[in-house]
């Protein structure tokens, strides 16, 4: 049921949604078989407001468990900490 309605959402989301309002950072990897790369980089490429889309190329789904965690942790604050002081 939650599953589903995540799939729906996602659905919706990419259908409707042509601007982000709030600063938005989303890391992606290029080898992600839960959700689709390819459609993610041209949505956010096409989209309006201050979104940075980043690829991990060769990673798959969970950044965060990959071998790369702590690069990508560090780059998620160095994103932050360059936001909020400009």
């Amino acid at each position: 049921e939650v599953g589903m309605g995540i799939l729906e959402w996602g659905t919706w989301y990419v259908d409707n949604v042509n601007t982000i309002n709030i600063p938005t950072l989303v890391e992606h990897g290029s080898a992600d078989k839960i959700t689709n790369f390819e459609l993610s980089q041209r949505k956010f490429a096409n989209m309006q407001g201050d979104i940075t889309f980043e690829a991990w190329p060769d990673y798959k789904h969970e950044l965060h468990n990959e071998e790369i965690q702590e690069q990508l942790f560090q780059h998620i604050l160095h994103w932050i900490f360059e936001y909020i002081t400009h």
